[in-house]
């Protein structure tokens, strides 16, 4: 009950995860489908899922609604996102090879938004990463 509110009330990382630490009922403890029994395991929701659902999804929520209601308060949402590790994924991948490293969620959402805006569009002359990439070239 609440969850929505308790979401936003919310303000350190270490809350999140106690709130989102969940796992399945009994039975799905030994199913992964309907009507068909499997060995007995325990499922629940792991850290790097949980910060996948706050960059994403709640992060953003808290940012947009406590704006609307005039309560925002970008310190402590910008706080909570730089204790996230860093994503992992085929685009920061590809920016640790050219040795620019995100050491937290909040700098690889940066690169991430940087690929959108620049890479993607072939705008590299205007981003000095990609004037650096082609003066070394």
């Amino acid at each position: 009950d609440g969850l929505f509110s308790k979401f936003m009330d919310i303000n350190t990382l270490e809350d999140y995860y106690t709130i989102l630490q969940v796992q399945t009922s009994e039975y799905w403890e030994t199913h992964y489908s309907f009507d068909k029994a499997s060995k007995k395991t325990i499922k629940k929701i792991s850290k790097p899922f949980v910060d996948l659902l706050l960059i994403n999804t709640i992060i953003p929520l808290k940012f947009i609604f406590l704006k609307h209601q005039g309560k925002l308060e970008e310190a402590s949402i910008l706080n909570i996102i730089q204790q996230i590790k860093p994503e992992k994924n085929s685009i920061i991948s590809k920016f640790s090879k050219l040795k620019i490293k995100g050491r937290n969620a909040f700098e690889t959402q940066a690169l991430l938004q940087l690929k959108n805006e620049y890479c993607t569009n072939n705008k590299c002359l205007k981003c000095a990463i990609g004037n650096t990439l082609l003066q070394e070239n």
